[in-house]
């Protein structure tokens, strides 16, 4: 269901830009990423249920502490697991706007240059299998290289291609790696929640990416 999501995004996207420019898509695109964090914004859990014991005292871990722990409680911990991989999605996403908007290349170089950027990002994916730290270490490490991919991209033009290639490829690896690391430190209770905090996330700072991405590409050379 996803994939056909997708894939219907992209061919709305493709006819909007040839009908009205990209400006347009771009446009498009920051509501749509508006409407995705007010829907995340506006996720809630499900009412708590309340388990019991055989001996009818509610259910206590060992240490004595209610079963169903608080975001708030890990909210530090989940803020730092969560925006390296947000960072490096908008990164991506203002890279493939750049490289889509810069001019240039004839529409058979954009589409082999296009399908370079999914094969990279399904890369990153497949990868993200085989790796088996997936904490906040490989977080943030994941996401300074991302700073780091986006600074030269953004400071050297001839290496803005290299870096949209990069970023997809990272945000391909990043993205499953957080949502695994979401499953194994949240519990029952906040994980629902916490997916929608790590949702919001990513599109509030896609709202902000790309705005910039188009102040940038209109700025005077």
């Amino acid at each position: 269901m996803a994939g056909r999501a997708l894939l219907i995004q992209v061919l709305a996207g493709g006819f909007i830009v040839q009908r009205w420019g990209f400006a347009a898509g771009w446009i498009v695109e920051t509501v749509v990423c508006g409407m995705g964090l007010g829907i995340a914004c506006a996720m809630i859990e499900p009412p708590e249920a309340s388990e019991k014991r055989s001996d009818g005292a509610d259910a206590k871990d060992s240490g004595g502490a209610p079963a169903t722990l608080r975001l708030s409680a890990l909210r530090l911990g989940f803020i730092a697991l969560i925006v390296p991989a947000a960072f490096v999605a908008s990164g991506h996403s203002a890279t493939t706007f750049l490289v889509q908007t810069m001019g240039g290349p004839d529409a058979a170089e954009m589409t082999w240059l296009v399908a370079a950027i999914v094969l990279a990002e399904a890369i990153g994916s497949a990868l993200a299998i085989r790796v088996r730290d997936a904490g906040l270490r490989v977080q943030v490490a994941v996401g300074l290289f991302g700073a780091c991919l986006l600074a030269i991209g953004l400071t050297v033009s001839p290496l803005l291609v290299a870096s949209a290639i990069l970023l997809s490829f990272l945000d391909g690896l990043a993205l499953p790696l957080r949502s695994v690391a979401i499953q194994r430190l949240a519990n029952d209770a906040v994980r629902a929640r916490a997916a929608s905090l790590a949702s919001a996330c990513d599109m509030a700072l896609k709202a902000i990416a790309l705005p910039l991405a188009g102040s940038w590409r209109g700025r005077p050379r």
